[in-house]
Protein backbone atom coordinates (compact mmCIF):
# COMPACT_ATOMS: atom_id res chain seq x y z
CA UNK A 1 0.00 0.00 0.00
CA UNK A 2 1.13 3.45 -0.47
CA UNK A 3 2.85 5.36 2.14
CA UNK A 4 -0.31 7.79 2.97
CA UNK A 5 -2.84 4.82 3.08
CA UNK A 6 0.18 2.99 5.54
CA UNK A 7 0.28 6.25 7.86
CA UNK A 8 -3.49 6.95 7.86
CA UNK A 9 -4.18 2.77 8.57
CA UNK A 10 -1.85 3.16 11.42
CA UNK A 11 -2.54 6.62 12.43
CA UNK A 12 0.93 8.14 12.07
CA UNK A 13 2.23 11.06 9.50
CA UNK A 14 3.91 10.22 6.45
CA UNK A 15 6.87 12.65 7.30
CA UNK A 16 7.71 9.98 10.48
CA UNK A 17 7.58 7.23 7.99
CA UNK A 18 9.95 8.56 6.30
CA UNK A 19 12.25 9.63 9.15
CA UNK A 20 12.13 5.99 9.98
CA UNK A 21 13.27 4.92 6.33
CA UNK A 22 15.78 7.47 6.50
CA UNK A 23 17.78 6.30 9.79
CA UNK A 24 16.73 2.41 8.56
CA UNK A 25 14.21 1.69 11.98
CA UNK A 26 11.34 0.77 9.08
CA UNK A 27 12.46 0.29 5.37
CA UNK A 28 9.27 0.58 2.83
CA UNK A 29 8.71 -3.21 1.48
CA UNK A 30 9.37 -1.59 -1.93
CA UNK A 31 10.54 1.55 -3.60
CA UNK A 32 9.04 2.26 -7.19
CA UNK A 33 12.26 2.94 -9.59
CA UNK A 34 10.80 5.97 -11.91
CA UNK A 35 9.09 8.13 -9.20
CA UNK A 36 10.55 6.96 -5.59
CA UNK A 37 7.49 6.49 -4.02
CA UNK A 38 7.31 3.84 -1.18
CA UNK A 39 5.43 1.00 -0.60
CA UNK A 40 4.53 -0.80 2.76
CA UNK A 41 3.46 -4.67 3.57
CA UNK A 42 0.29 -4.97 5.36
CA UNK A 43 2.96 -7.11 8.09
CA UNK A 44 4.67 -4.38 8.66
CA UNK A 45 1.96 -3.33 10.80
CA UNK A 46 3.58 -4.83 13.22
CA UNK A 47 6.81 -3.83 13.37
CA UNK A 48 5.24 -0.07 13.16
CA UNK A 49 2.78 -1.16 16.60
CA UNK A 50 6.51 -1.85 18.28
CA UNK A 51 8.07 0.74 17.27
CA UNK A 52 5.34 3.37 18.50
CA UNK A 53 5.28 1.12 21.90
CA UNK A 54 9.11 0.98 22.78
CA UNK A 55 9.40 4.96 21.85
CA UNK A 56 6.01 5.79 24.04
CA UNK A 57 8.22 3.64 27.12
CA UNK A 58 10.90 5.95 26.54
CA UNK A 59 13.66 4.25 24.72
CA UNK A 60 15.62 5.93 21.98
CA UNK A 61 15.26 5.20 18.18
CA UNK A 62 18.74 4.05 18.19
CA UNK A 63 17.66 1.77 20.84
CA UNK A 64 14.57 0.38 19.26
CA UNK A 65 16.67 0.02 16.20
CA UNK A 66 19.38 -2.17 18.25
CA UNK A 67 16.29 -4.09 19.37
CA UNK A 68 14.42 -5.07 16.88
CA UNK A 69 15.58 -4.28 13.07
CA UNK A 70 18.54 -6.72 14.32
CA UNK A 71 17.67 -10.70 14.52
CA UNK A 72 14.77 -10.69 17.49
CA UNK A 73 16.16 -11.85 20.85
CA UNK A 74 13.57 -12.51 23.75
CA UNK A 75 16.12 -12.22 26.39
CA UNK A 76 17.79 -9.49 25.14
CA UNK A 77 14.66 -7.58 24.88
CA UNK A 78 13.64 -8.65 28.17
CA UNK A 79 16.83 -7.48 29.83
CA UNK A 80 16.70 -3.92 28.43
CA UNK A 81 12.69 -3.63 29.33
CA UNK A 82 13.67 -4.32 32.91
CA UNK A 83 16.24 -1.91 32.79
CA UNK A 84 14.15 0.91 31.56
CA UNK A 85 11.82 -0.19 34.30
CA UNK A 86 14.65 -0.04 37.03
CA UNK A 87 15.73 3.61 35.55
CA UNK A 88 12.21 4.76 35.67
CA UNK A 89 11.75 3.99 38.79
CA UNK A 90 15.25 5.66 39.88
CA UNK A 91 14.93 8.58 37.87
CA UNK A 92 11.59 9.33 39.31
CA UNK A 93 13.15 9.71 42.85
CA UNK A 94 15.14 11.93 41.63
CA UNK A 95 12.43 13.58 39.41
CA UNK A 96 10.43 14.27 43.05
CA UNK A 97 13.68 15.98 44.41
CA UNK A 98 13.49 18.45 41.45
CA UNK A 99 10.36 19.55 41.93
CA UNK A 100 10.55 19.99 45.65
CA UNK A 101 13.48 21.97 45.04
CA UNK A 102 12.04 23.98 41.97
CA UNK A 103 8.82 24.55 44.78
CA UNK A 104 11.39 25.93 47.27
CA UNK A 105 12.68 28.41 44.71
CA UNK A 106 9.38 29.90 43.48
CA UNK A 107 8.63 30.51 47.25
CA UNK A 108 12.06 32.07 47.60
CA UNK A 109 11.96 34.76 44.95
CA UNK A 110 8.34 35.43 45.67
CA UNK A 111 9.26 36.22 49.45
CA UNK A 112 12.60 37.76 48.96
CA UNK A 113 11.87 38.82 45.17
CA UNK A 114 14.65 37.53 42.12
CA UNK A 115 18.52 38.84 41.76
CA UNK A 116 21.50 37.48 40.31
CA UNK A 117 23.62 38.44 43.09
CA UNK A 118 21.90 36.52 45.47
CA UNK A 119 23.25 33.12 46.78
CA UNK A 120 20.47 30.40 46.72
CA UNK A 121 20.61 27.47 49.03
CA UNK A 122 18.43 24.46 47.53
CA UNK A 123 19.54 22.11 50.07
CA UNK A 124 17.72 23.45 52.67
CA UNK A 125 14.14 22.37 52.66
CA UNK A 126 10.50 23.23 53.95
CA UNK A 127 9.24 20.73 56.00
CA UNK A 128 6.73 19.50 54.12
CA UNK A 129 9.27 19.26 51.14
CA UNK A 130 10.96 16.84 53.99
CA UNK A 131 8.13 14.65 54.40
CA UNK A 132 7.25 14.41 50.75
CA UNK A 133 10.85 13.17 49.53
CA UNK A 134 10.40 10.62 52.88
CA UNK A 135 7.26 9.99 51.32
CA UNK A 136 8.46 8.26 47.93
CA UNK A 137 11.65 7.14 48.72
CA UNK A 138 11.74 3.49 47.67
CA UNK A 139 10.85 1.49 50.03
CA UNK A 140 11.90 -2.74 50.63
CA UNK A 141 9.77 -4.02 48.39
CA UNK A 142 10.51 -1.57 45.66
CA UNK A 143 14.57 -2.63 46.11
CA UNK A 144 13.62 -6.15 45.95
CA UNK A 145 11.73 -5.89 42.71
CA UNK A 146 14.54 -3.47 40.88
CA UNK A 147 17.46 -5.25 42.61
CA UNK A 148 16.12 -8.84 41.45
CA UNK A 149 15.59 -7.59 37.97
CA UNK A 150 19.25 -6.40 37.60
CA UNK A 151 20.47 -9.68 38.88
CA UNK A 152 18.25 -11.87 36.40
CA UNK A 153 19.80 -9.95 33.22
CA UNK A 154 23.65 -9.02 34.25
CA UNK A 155 26.12 -12.00 33.87
CA UNK A 156 26.90 -14.70 35.56
CA UNK A 157 30.55 -13.72 35.90
CA UNK A 158 30.05 -10.26 37.48
CA UNK A 159 30.19 -9.65 41.28
CA UNK A 160 27.60 -8.17 43.04
CA UNK A 161 26.74 -6.85 46.86
CA UNK A 162 24.10 -5.83 48.91
CA UNK A 163 25.15 -2.54 51.20
CA UNK A 164 23.03 -2.35 54.48
CA UNK A 165 23.69 1.54 55.86
CA UNK A 166 23.07 2.27 59.16
CA UNK A 167 22.90 5.97 61.17
CA UNK A 168 24.61 5.62 64.50
CA UNK A 169 22.54 6.71 67.50
CA UNK A 170 20.10 8.13 65.33
CA UNK A 171 17.32 7.87 67.94
CA UNK A 172 19.43 10.24 70.26
CA UNK A 173 18.79 12.77 67.55
CA UNK A 174 14.96 12.24 67.91
CA UNK A 175 14.99 12.31 71.33
CA UNK A 176 17.33 15.59 71.68
CA UNK A 177 16.36 17.45 68.24
CA UNK A 178 12.91 15.92 67.72
CA UNK A 179 11.55 14.67 64.97
CA UNK A 180 11.44 17.14 62.31
CA UNK A 181 15.15 17.31 62.58
CA UNK A 182 15.54 13.26 62.67
CA UNK A 183 13.79 13.78 59.55
CA UNK A 184 16.52 16.00 57.80
CA UNK A 185 18.78 13.71 58.81
CA UNK A 186 17.26 11.08 56.81
CA UNK A 187 16.91 13.14 54.07
CA UNK A 188 20.32 14.11 53.72
CA UNK A 189 21.42 10.38 54.41
CA UNK A 190 19.41 9.17 51.33
CA UNK A 191 20.64 12.10 49.01
CA UNK A 192 23.86 11.34 50.20
CA UNK A 193 23.20 7.40 48.69
CA UNK A 194 22.01 8.55 46.00
CA UNK A 195 25.02 11.18 44.85
CA UNK A 196 27.07 8.04 45.44
CA UNK A 197 25.92 5.73 43.09
CA UNK A 198 24.37 7.90 41.05
CA UNK A 199 27.52 7.01 38.20
CA UNK A 200 26.94 3.63 38.50
CA UNK A 201 23.67 3.12 36.48
CA UNK A 202 21.88 1.13 35.69
CA UNK A 203 23.80 -1.22 37.74
CA UNK A 204 22.55 -0.42 40.87
CA UNK A 205 19.61 0.40 42.71
CA UNK A 206 18.61 1.45 46.62
CA UNK A 207 15.64 1.55 48.49
CA UNK A 208 15.15 2.32 52.75
CA UNK A 209 15.10 -0.69 54.81
CA UNK A 210 12.82 1.18 57.70
CA UNK A 211 13.80 3.50 60.06
CA UNK A 212 17.58 4.61 59.83
CA UNK A 213 18.17 1.92 57.80
CA UNK A 214 19.06 1.75 53.92
CA UNK A 215 20.05 -1.58 51.35
CA UNK A 216 21.89 -0.74 48.58
CA UNK A 217 22.98 -3.40 45.68
CA UNK A 218 25.76 -2.88 43.23
CA UNK A 219 27.21 -5.05 40.48
CA UNK A 220 30.97 -4.05 39.81
CA UNK A 221 34.17 -5.48 42.08
CA UNK A 222 35.09 -5.61 46.06
CA UNK A 223 36.91 -2.59 45.39
CA UNK A 224 33.81 -0.92 44.16
CA UNK A 225 31.92 -1.82 47.14
CA UNK A 226 34.57 -0.35 49.28
CA UNK A 227 34.55 3.21 47.41
CA UNK A 228 31.30 3.19 47.90
CA UNK A 229 30.81 2.81 51.29
CA UNK A 230 33.53 5.07 51.72
CA UNK A 231 32.10 7.91 49.89
CA UNK A 232 28.46 7.65 51.80
CA UNK A 233 30.76 7.57 55.20
CA UNK A 234 32.59 10.75 53.88
CA UNK A 235 30.16 12.65 52.23
CA UNK A 236 28.09 12.41 56.02
CA UNK A 237 31.12 13.26 57.65
CA UNK A 238 31.30 16.58 56.50
CA UNK A 239 27.54 17.45 56.13
CA UNK A 240 26.57 20.08 58.05
CA UNK A 241 24.48 18.70 60.85
CA UNK A 242 24.07 22.08 62.66
CA UNK A 243 22.38 23.82 59.61
CA UNK A 244 19.75 20.73 59.89
CA UNK A 245 19.14 21.79 63.18
CA UNK A 246 21.18 18.51 64.86
CA UNK A 247 23.64 19.57 67.49
CA UNK A 248 25.85 16.35 67.03
CA UNK A 249 27.75 14.58 64.15
CA UNK A 250 25.84 11.44 62.61
CA UNK A 251 27.82 8.94 62.05
CA UNK A 252 27.35 6.09 59.43
CA UNK A 253 28.11 2.44 59.13
CA UNK A 254 28.15 0.67 56.13
CA UNK A 255 28.39 -3.04 55.50
CA UNK A 256 27.83 -5.63 53.02
CA UNK A 257 28.05 -9.19 51.51
CA UNK A 258 29.33 -9.69 47.86
CA UNK A 259 29.75 -12.99 45.93
CA UNK A 260 29.48 -13.66 41.86
CA UNK A 261 25.88 -13.24 40.56
CA UNK A 262 26.33 -16.84 39.34
CA UNK A 263 25.86 -17.76 43.49
CA UNK A 264 23.14 -15.03 43.71
CA UNK A 265 21.00 -16.04 47.16
CA UNK A 266 17.48 -15.15 47.63
CA UNK A 267 17.63 -11.32 48.36
CA UNK A 268 15.80 -11.17 51.36
CA UNK A 269 17.73 -13.51 53.14
CA UNK A 270 20.58 -12.05 52.02
CA UNK A 271 19.25 -8.81 53.54
CA UNK A 272 18.38 -10.30 56.94
CA UNK A 273 22.60 -11.66 57.03
CA UNK A 274 23.79 -8.53 56.22
CA UNK A 275 22.66 -7.09 59.87
CA UNK A 276 25.55 -9.46 61.07
CA UNK A 277 27.91 -7.22 58.94
CA UNK A 278 26.73 -4.42 60.37
CA UNK A 279 27.05 -4.94 64.11
CA UNK A 280 30.75 -6.42 62.94
CA UNK A 281 31.44 -2.73 61.22
CA UNK A 282 30.71 -0.99 64.39
CA UNK A 283 32.60 -3.01 66.04
CA UNK A 284 35.87 -2.04 63.82
CA UNK A 285 38.13 0.85 64.99
CA UNK A 286 38.24 3.62 62.90
CA UNK A 287 36.29 1.72 60.10
CA UNK A 288 32.86 2.77 59.55
CA UNK A 289 32.88 -0.08 56.48
CA UNK A 290 32.55 -3.39 56.14
CA UNK A 291 32.36 -5.59 52.82
CA UNK A 292 32.76 -9.26 53.46
CA UNK A 293 32.80 -12.12 50.84
CA UNK A 294 29.30 -14.18 51.38
CA UNK A 295 31.92 -17.06 51.51
CA UNK A 296 32.84 -15.91 54.99
CA UNK A 297 29.35 -16.81 56.28
CA UNK A 298 28.10 -18.91 53.90
CA UNK A 299 29.96 -22.74 52.22
CA UNK A 300 29.38 -20.98 48.18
Amino acid sequence: MKISEFAQKNQVSTKLLRHYDEIGLLKPAAVDPENGYRCYGEEQSHLLNWILVLKNLGFTLTEIKNLLVSEWDQKQLMGKLISKRIQISQTYNEEILKRIQIDRLIQLIELEGFSVEKKINLLEMTEAGIHEIKKYMPNTEMFLENAEGILEIAEKAMDYCILRLDLCQFKEVNDVNGFEVGDKVIVAFYRAIMDAVEVLKPNTTYGRAGGDEFTVLILGNPELFQKVGQEIVHHMGTTDFKALGCFKQVEVYVSGLWAPVENAKELRTVIEETHETLVQAKKVQNNHVLIKAFSAQWNI
